[in-house]
């Protein structure tokens, strides 16, 4: 289990996430997680480490009524 400070890429404020081993055990890597912050969400990407690789925003579609 490690804390992670993060700059949100959506508000850019710093937004702290605890991250379980269980979030990469038995997969792929960069493992993405979705982190929620406030209103919204970003992707994060891990190593098998629990590093970061990567963040990225998602680009949201919705479905019409």
């Amino acid at each position: 289990m490690v804390e992670k400070i993060l700059k949100c890429p959506i508000c850019n404020e710093p937004a702290r996430f605890i991250i379980t081993d269980e979030a990469v055990v038995g997969k792929r890597f960069p493992v993405p997680c979705i982190l929620e912050h406030k209103d919204h969400s970003f992707i994060a990407y891990l190593d098998s480490q629990l590093s970061l690789c990567d963040i990225e925003k998602p680009y949201i579609i919705k479905s019409e009524p």
